[in-house]
């Protein structure tokens, strides 16, 4: 069975790569709108460094999730767990762009409160999330707790609810009637889930056999959410950088583990691809090996039976045959694509061995309009064989065999036409006949994407056409697409 890479769901590129562009130009807007608030107004020289950190975050985070669509590694679920954890953090640093413009004002308290609250929610799901990605990453399929997944699953929903409920009641934080953000007694409460999924996090990649440089950015950022919105929130309260802290996080972890996955993929894809190409040799190889006994046999028949008939005529047709052999066994050998010519070279010596012992029970008319092509060897000649064995040497009177050739409609088409007995279409399944037909058209289809059809109708004869596209033929003059 031939192995394929596969590749990225369309689908998924192309949500995630608008979801980037959308990113982008909310990014712009906010930067401009930023950008006149400042000049209309007098700020602290902490609060523009915020907005421009803030900014320049949400930009990132916007082309780094470009550059996972365009990443045509194909995406499990610890890839669309890393596109949720952008697009969080992204969330993150919006919101907390926004607070910056209602702190101060007693105004706009409630919307204050609200905003918080999703900068807040953003920043409890990523510890989570993060474990979910990093067990994604790191289990293997039998590994693969669903119990656990649900535990998580549900102690998240507890902390979102709790975070809004606490955020609701000012107990996880509130703001005072002039407008200013403080940290609330209950702000420990939805610190607990997440600094117990760092400590698991921590243990699960210590226990993990991934490589050191994956393990440390792994554990940077098992601890990094919680931690770094603990020392901002205690220590650096007017200046919020959590958001970007753990896009750098992010970036790292992409750097390391996804683009060695990436490559891992590239790798695994030109691997496949020599196999295909290896595949595809011996298949064509085992097909020619197939058709060379039945041509050998069969011409070693004719001389047989014309040792008998006309001893001189045999010895004739035995030195033809024998130089024939000798000059055209290694193009008989070979998978490469031929001349046309030296082809109808093959097939002339066929039929004029097969005239010797039939007579003028046998005919040949060429029809050639082109020759300047190229095709696999053995494939004119299995069609001739068939056209003079089951078709005129089963007629009575014997009949002619018709080799024509020509261009029509951007292809090159090669047709072997007889006029002899004809036979059922179905029979060539599973007759002795059919095993060169077969083994014709799959090299043609293996070797240059060409296409074998028959037709024929009993007591009038039958037809075989070959139809190459034009354009293959072409590129195989130059000497393109050949082994």
């Amino acid at each position: 069975m031939e192995q394929t890479i596969q590749r990225k769901d369309k689908k998924t590129v192309i949500i995630q790569f608008l979801l980037s562009l959308g990113m982008l130009l909310l990014t712009v807007i906010a930067a401009f709108f930023m950008i006149h608030r400042v000049a209309g107004i007098g700020i602290e020289e902490s609060m523009i460094f915020e907005i421009g950190v803030g900014i320049v975050t949400m930009a990132a985070a916007a082309m780094l999730l470009m550059i996972v669509a365009l990443d045509q590694t194909p995406q499990d679920e610890s890839g669309v767990i890393f596109t949720i954890l952008v697009i969080l953090v992204y969330i993150g640093a919006a919101a907390t762009n926004v607070l910056w413009d209602f702190s101060g004002s007693p105004m706009m308290r409630i919307h204050n409160i609200i905003i918080t609250t999703f900068s807040f929610l953003s920043t409890v799901l990523l510890e989570p999330l993060f474990w979910m990605y990093q067990y994604e990453l790191l289990r293997t399929e039998k590994e693969r707790s669903q119990t656990a997944i649900n535990a998580v699953f549900l102690c998240s929903i507890f902390n979102i609810a709790a975070t809004v409920i606490l955020s609701a009641l000012e107990i996880l934080f509130y703001i005072d009637n002039d407008g200013i953000y403080h940290i609330g007694y209950g702000y420990p409460i939805v610190l607990l889930l997440p600094i117990i999924l760092s400590i698991i996090n921590v243990i699960l990649n210590i226990r993990s056999q991934i490589a050191p440089l994956k393990r440390a950015v792994l554990l940077i950022f098992s601890v990094s959410p919680v931690l770094v919105t603990i020392l901002n929130n205690i220590y650096f309260p007017d200046v919020q950088i959590v958001q970007s802290v753990l896009l750098l996080d992010l970036m790292l972890i992409y750097g390391v583990i996804h683009m060695d996955r990436s490559m891992e993929y590239a790798e695994r894809g030109r691997v496949l691809a020599e196999q295909s190409r290896d595949l595809t040799e011996k298949r064509t190889q085992i097909m020619v090996s197939q058709i060379q006994p039945h041509f050998i046999y069969n011409t070693l028949n004719t001389i047989s039976a014309l040792c008998e008939e006309d001893p001189l005529l045999a010895r004739d047709v035995t030195v033809k045959f024998a130089d024939y052999l000798r000059g055209n066994l290694h193009s008989i050998q070979d998978n490469r694509l031929e001349p046309f010519s030296k082809e109808l070279e093959h097939t002339m010596t066929y039929l004029w061995i097969e005239e010797q012992r039939f007579g003028d029970l046998l005919k040949t008319k060429l029809d050639i309009g082109c020759t300047d092509f190229l095709l696999p060897p053995l494939t004119l000649q299995p069609l001739v064989e068939n056209a003079v064995k089951h078709g005129i040497c089963e007629a009575e009177d014997g009949g002619t065999v018709t080799i024509r050739t020509r261009r029509e409609n951007g292809s090159v088409i090669i047709t072997v036409a007889d006029d002899g007995v004809g036979f059922d279409v179905a029979e060539l399944d599973g007759e002795s006949k059919g095993i060169g037909i077969d083994n014709v058209r799959k090299r043609l289809q293996l070797l240059c994407g060409g296409e074998l059809s028959i037709t024929s109708i009993p007591g009038y004869g039958t037809e075989a056409t070959i139809r190459m596209d034009e354009n293959s033929v072409n590129r195989l003059e130059k000497g393109e697409n050949e082994p």
